[in-house]
């Protein structure tokens, strides 16, 4: 396949559940970023693509979410009890 249908579908993947600017800005200018690489370097980054997720700062948030409930449930501490810092942030910013 090649790299511009194995981004198309990677950017099809990433923005299932929501289009973000940085998805937006991707898909505005891989034509100009992939033009910078040879055949061999196109080859590895294919690869590297198929492999990669992207998690925009609202899912990431939805997981953090997840992961407190969960926490919550099955140990009984509360966020209230404890912090889970969000990095997708600002390094260092909790989210509770």
């Amino acid at each position: 396949m090649d790299i511009n249908d194995i981004f198309i579908a990677c950017a099809d993947k990433w923005a299932k559940d929501e289009l973000d600017d940085r998805i937006n800005f991707a898909l505005d200018n891989f034509d100009e970023w992939i033009s910078n690489y040879d055949k061999e370097e196109k080859e590895l980054l294919v690869k590297l693509l198929q492999n990669f997720d992207y998690y925009s700062h609202s899912s990431i948030v939805a997981i953090m979410e997840q992961l407190n409930l969960k926490i919550l449930k099955e140990y009984g501490i509360s966020s209230e009890d404890s912090t889970i810092w969000d990095l997708t942030v600002i390094m260092y910013a909790p989210i509770n």
